[in-house]
């Protein structure tokens, strides 16, 4: 069933990101500036990349933040089988919750734009990182007796990291408008690349760490019971490591410049530079 569910999903994805392609227009008309005279897109050279990358300081904060928050979800996902199966015993419980806790989070993804409209989304993101501490904070302490707690928690947690889901990757185009106006170049590939680049290497990396922790603390797969330092381990992969990676995710959001009213100002100055640009033709 689970490679059938796989394969029903990879074939999805492939009618949708095709769709994706094909009816997605760009808004983002570029005006010349090399002697008003050509009207290609001036290039940037791949030794400069780097340079515009390393100075624009809000994408290198949020492309941290980005390896964390990809990196909590796998350091603690890959665990939190075992957290049901040895310290709740209650892996029944694990099934509904998953499947719960998707319609939770689809029913948030619908209700945020109307939140969006109202809310800076960098305070968003930043409640969004600070709601969801809710359930690693009692998988920190919980035991067979708090499964309702669990439940409850991970419904509260899942409505919070609604709240940032679709604003993930919208935090990245502002810090294109940022690195145009104070870098003089529109570098959209290279942002998204890199922004990308830091998901995939938190994902990565991040994979490492319950398997190491596991491993230190004597888990044995084949074991009906697991000893005590074990069952540590996979209290620490969901709980405490989580609690820190998601203060540190907040603790980047919090330190990122780039707000509504920011972008807006960053939005207005183009707009200005490039009608001076215009009427200097």
């Amino acid at each position: 069933s689970y490679t059938f569910t796989m394969l029903v999903f990879a074939i999805s994805s492939c009618f949708i990101f095709a769709f994706t392609t094909l009816t997605t227009k760009e808004r983002y008309i570029e005006t010349p500036v090399e002697n008003h005279t050509s009207d290609k897109k001036e290039k940037v050279k791949f030794k400069d990349s780097f340079i515009i990358m390393f100075k624009n300081k809000p994408l290198l904060i949020y492309c941290a933040f980005l390896f964390l928050n990809t990196g909590v979800g796998v350091a603690s996902g890959s665990t939190l089988s075992y957290y049901f199966k040895y310290i709740l015993n209650d892996m029944n419980t694990f099934a509904v919750i998953n499947g719960l806790k998707s319609s939770v989070m689809l029913g948030g993804l619908l209700v945020a734009p109307l939140i969006i409209a109202k809310v800076d989304k960098k305070v968003m993101m930043i409640v969004s990182m600070l709601g969801q501490l809710v359930l690693p904070a009692v998988y920190c302490f919980a035991d067979s007796s708090m499964v309702n707690l669990v439940f409850i928690a991970t419904m509260i947690s899942s409505a919070f990291s609604s709240l940032s889901a679709g604003l993930m990757w919208a935090l990245v185009a502002d810090t294109v408008e940022y690195g145009e106006l104070h870098l003089g170049k529109r570098t959209e590939g290279i942002n998204f690349s890199m922004a990308n680049f830091a998901s995939c290497a938190g994902s990565t990396l991040c994979t490492f760490i319950p398997g190491i922790v596991m491993s230190v603390t004597g888990y044995q797969s084949t074991a009906t019971v697991q000893t005590s330092a074990a069952l540590s381990g996979i209290r620490f992969c969901n709980g405490l490591l989580p609690l820190i990676m998601y203060v540190l995710c907040a603790v980047a959001l919090i330190v990122y410049p780039l707000t509504n009213k920011k972008c807006n100002e960053v939005v207005e100055e183009l707009k200005k530079k490039k009608e001076m640009e215009t009427q200097g033709e």
